[in-house]
């Protein structure tokens, strides 16, 4: 309480300080104003009173009608003071009575007086305040003022006005406190207030004191003490569960920094761990962090700064950086292939890139970045196993594929020589059948001698492989003596060599030699003895095609047997039927020649007779036995049918001869090669060989196209496919001939040119029973067949389809309908170098 009392009293003394010093202050300045200001303020007011006295006596003076001596009255000034009228010539015109007397004195200060206000001193040394002015007339009008006398007057108003000064402030305090105490009571009730609700009492409020002012402010403090409650409950509630919220709040910064750093940890070690290189760029490209592994792969630890783009291969450096500076325009990731010189080797990485931001936004790049070196050096060699497959998928023997294999083998392994060998067992030698280089060394030397020598067993490492029938690998392959390729060759240090084996002995060797020492790679060996292994089971397949080939041709021999043994009975009676009335004709013609050469001889002698001379009985005799003859032998008859016997005999004879060339023709084996045939005519042949097969069930038409032109292809084998399905539409008629109303059925054979101009194609239709939908699907497998046992092997179309599809790149399809019959279409191509390609599917 005594501090409360002690603070309002305070207050109370510094308001009445201040309301002291608000009125003492001016009250002093005026004092000290009219205390050292008086003598300023003396002379102004002063030489007001006499400019305003001079004018007074001047506007008077001026309304006189007399001259400058007419007597005046005199003005008096205080005690001392006195205005006078001077003429022009400077003596006193008017003046006080004191003045007068002492003409000379004043008269002489009335001359020195100057003009408007001013000091003068006279003789006696007594200073005078003057004003002086001129009339037009010349009057002259002086006033003038003694100072002592007005410097007593000024101390006099001095002390007068300091005591009035005094009187004002010594009234005025306690006027001041007793209104002060009125105003600070409802403050101090305010102040204890407050007091309270600092304290926390939210209950206190302030009776309301008259007047409008206090009573205003006790409502607005019982509001505001109200509001204070009310917000102060609301802030403990708020704070209550703000101070819960922060618990909560710092628990989960507690954790989340706690995962924050797990996390931290757990990606650095990521980061350490990670097989990949990592690292982060600025916006420039220069690069500001990398981690061990991206040092390791670059094999320096300098890639801060442009580190990381200088060993990018100088091929694929440009690309790279206009890949890098354009790819933060859409923020989007990129990626990159590229290889890196390191040292003397070449590497090939993937690089990834993220941006940070995008356009303006864009401040680098993290990336990592992959040594794919060992990945693109399998993709290389596995495209050129891709490549020694076609080629060997496209060769019918070693001799063929090796060079391509060779030079296939050279660019996978990236070694500077590469080259293929193979046993030649009738010289028991090595023979070099393929061989590649690098364009980095000239080997052209050591290609040529082995090329032209070889190898014998045990000799150079090729020869030490096909003795041993192991891989060997040898760092000091150019000081092997027993190589005669040596001398012709730089230096290959390195070298190794794989057996290629075939049923289980070593048919060949695979030899890669590259410049430098380098050490055994087993990925290496492993990867090449897979190509021996490919080539070894090349020449297996190569071997087993042979013998397929061999067998085919047995098979396709034995077909042909078959069809001619089955088709023999009836040639042999194709050729009996011309060949017996042929013999009838000829023994017929030997008896009417036999007859023709009896009449002969009886007109022989007729003729002998008359050139004799003989006489009338005796020539009479001969034409009697001649005309008997003639009467026995029937000269008219024979007349008549020795042409035809003649004509019939000619007739067999060229059935049996077309027989015979047909039979030539077709049993013909023809050209191992395709060449240009006349398909028409092997197809009139091998139709003229069937003819007994045919001609007792069907009727046979052929519509061939004379426009057909020449055909490339193996005519033996072609032959033996027309036959093969002229049998089996005889057949199929022959199957249904009692259900036939006409009594046989018809086949149509037909040639034409397809509309391309690309394929020929052959016809054969028949009227048979068609092809069952069951069965369609198999006709052409081998060994299948609907005939009886002994009639037919399941042999005839699958030939057919083997000849036409694979060794003659056409094909074969056919069309069947129940009760109808069947039609097969065989094409063949024309131009057989792009048959592959144009081929119908």
């Amino acid at each position: 309480m005594i501090s409360r009392w002690l603070q309002i009293g305070s207050l109370k003394v510094r308001i009445l300080l201040l309301i002291a010093v608000a009125i003492v202050t001016p009250l002093f300045a005026l004092g000290t104003w009219l205390y050292w200001d008086i003598d300023a303020s003396q002379e102004k007011a002063v030489s007001i009173v006499l400019e305003t006295a001079a004018k007074s006596i001047a506007s008077q003076i001026e309304s006189w009608n007399e001259g400058p001596n007419v007597e005046v009255e005199s003005f008096q000034l205080g005690q001392r003071g006195f205005l006078c009228v001077l003429a022009p010539d400077g003596h006193i015109v008017s003046a006080p009575e004191a003045v007068l007397k002492n003409d000379a004195q004043f008269s002489w200060l009335a001359r020195t007086t100057p003009q408007g206000i001013g000091h003068v001193v006279d003789h006696n040394g007594q200073e005078w305040l003057t004003y002086g002015t001129v009339l037009k007339s010349g009057l002259r009008i002086l006033a003038l003022q003694d100072e002592e006398e007005e410097d007593a007057a000024v101390h006099i108003f001095r002390k007068n006005t300091i005591l009035m000064l005094c009187l004002a402030a010594g009234l005025t305090l306690p006027f001041a406190s007793l209104f002060l105490s009125s105003v600070l009571r409802p403050i101090k009730q305010l102040q204890e207030a407050a007091e309270a609700l600092r304290k926390g009492d939210w209950s206190i409020r302030v009776q309301a004191e008259k007047g409008a002012e206090l009573a205003a402010l006790a409502h607005s403090f019982n509001q505001m003490a109200e509001q204070l409650g009310n917000q102060y409950v609301r802030i403990e509630e708020e704070v209550a569960k703000r101070t819960e919220q922060l618990v909560q709040e710092n628990a989960e910064r507690r954790l989340a920094e706690r995962s924050l750093r797990a996390k931290q940890e757990e990606l650095q070690a990521m980061n350490d761990a990670s097989p990949l290189g990592i690292f982060v760029t600025g916006r420039d490209g220069l690069c500001l962090y990398s981690n061990q592994v991206l040092q390791d792969i670059y094999g320096t630890p300098q890639l801060f700064g442009s580190g990381l783009f200088e060993p990018i291969h100088e091929e694929d450096k440009a690309r790279v950086l206009a890949l890098f500076k354009s790819g933060h325009e859409n923020g989007q990731p990129l990626k990159s292939i590229h290889r890196l010189r390191r040292r003397k080797r070449i590497l090939w990485l993937r690089m990834r890139l993220a941006p940070l931001g995008a356009g303006d936004q864009f401040t680098g790049y993290v990336g990592t970045v992959e040594d794919i070196s060992e990945q693109k050096l399998l993709e290389h060699r596995l495209l050129a196993r891709n490549q020694m497959m076609d080629t060997l998928a496209s060769s019918s023997h070693l001799e063929e594929a090796a060079p391509a294999i060779a030079q296939a083998l050279a660019d996978a392994t990236e070694w500077d020589l590469a080259t293929f060998w193979v046993v030649d067992l009738a010289e028991n030698r090595l023979k070099q059948v393929g061989a590649a280089q690098r364009k980095t060394l000239d080997l052209g030397g050591l290609i040529q001698a082995g090329a032209e020598k070889g190898l014998e067993k045990g000799q150079g490492l090729p020869g030490r492989v096909w003795k041993e029938g192991q891989p060997l690998w040898i760092g000091d392959a150019d000081k092997d003596l027993s190589d005669p390729r040596l001398a012709f060759s730089p230096p290959l240090r390195t070298a190794l060599a794989l057996p290629i084996f075939f049923d289980e002995a070593v048919a060949g060797v695979v030899e890669v030699r590259f410049r430098d020492p380098i050490l055994s790679d087993s990925s290496l060996i492993e990867d090449l003895c897979g190509w021996a292994d490919t080539l070894g089971q090349f020449l297996a397949r190569s071997q087993a095609e042979k013998e397929k080939g061999d067998m085919e041709i047995q098979l396709r021999h034995a077909q042909k047997m078959e069809s001619i043994g089955q088709l023999a009975a009836g040639i042999a009676h194709e050729i009996n039927t011309p060949t017996q009335f042929v013999g009838d004709n000829n023994r017929f013609l030997q008896g009417a020649f036999s007859d023709i050469a009896g009449l002969l001889h009886r007109y022989d002698l007729l003729l002998t007779g008359v050139k004799a001379g003989c006489g009338t009985e005796e020539l009479s005799r001969l034409v009697h036995d001649a005309e008997e003859t003639a009467e026995a032998a029937d000269i008219a008859y024979l007349e008549e049918e020795v042409p035809k016997a003649i004509l019939q005999s000619l007739d067999g004879l060229e059935r049996v001869t077309k027989i015979v060339r047909a039979m030539k023709d077709f049993s013909h084996p023809g050209s191992e090669d395709r060449v240009p045939v006349n398909l028409n005519q092997a197809i009139e042949s091998t139709v003229t060989v069937a003819r007994n097969e045919w001609k007792y069930v069907a009727d046979l038409a052929t519509e061939l196209d004379p426009d057909l032109p020449p055909v490339p292809c193996r005519i033996g084998e072609i032959n033996q496919v027309v036959l093969n399905l002229l049998v089996n539409a005889a057949h199929a008629i022959g199957d249904i001939l009692d259900e036939l109303s006409g009594g046989k059925g018809m086949i149509t054979v037909s040639t034409k040119t397809s509309a391309d101009r690309e394929w020929a194609e052959v016809r054969i239709s028949d009227t048979g029973g068609g092809i069952p939908e069951a069965i369609r699907g198999k006709i052409f497998d081998p060994f299948f067949t609907t005939k009886q046992v002994g009639k037919g092997t399941g042999q005839g179309l699958a030939i057919a389809h083997s000849v036409i599809v694979d060794k003659h790149g056409g094909t074969i399809a056919f069309e069947s309908e129940i009760g109808k019959g069947t039609t097969f279409l065989i094409r063949l191509p024309l131009h057989w170098e792009r048959s592959e390609s144009s081929r119908p599917k």
